[in-house]
């Protein structure tokens, strides 16, 4: 992943939502735990760029975003989902929340770092 995954929002509408979803729904560890265990998420940033990326229940990351294979691990600590890619030196940790089926990442200052979909399982088999 780039430095540019997970780092913004879709328009100033989602912008506004998000943070109201910040407000009032912010997910604990174990809500985080419990949504992407196992599961395949795929994110939108404000650029438009798109990751879909499979959470493995061992904590193995593994996907793409604009046709390049990504490797890495993901973990939940203190309430943040973070991802660690080390083959691109990227380290991040966000909060999210929840809207609708949606998740809804943040920076840990809190601003709008972009939207995520749950896909069940992992149907890319990544």
């Amino acid at each position: 992943m780039r430095a540019g995954r997970l780092s913004g929002c879709l328009s100033v509408a989602l912008c506004l939502a998000a943070s109201a979803a910040w407000a009032q729904q912010n997910l604990s560890g174990a809500e985080i735990r419990s949504k992407v265990t196992g599961n395949t998420l795929t994110v939108v940033t404000e650029q438009l760029k798109t990751a879909t990326g499979y959470f493995a229940p061992d904590g193995a990351l593994r996907g793409y975003e604009g046709g390049e294979r990504f490797v890495g691990t993901w973990r939940v600590a203190d309430d943040l989902l973070c991802l660690d890619l080390p083959e691109d030196d990227f380290d991040i940790c966000r909060r999210v929340a929840v809207q609708g089926d949606a998740l809804l990442l943040f920076t840990e200052a809190g601003s709008p770092g972009g939207q995520a979909e749950i896909g069940q399982g992992n149907p890319n088999n990544f």
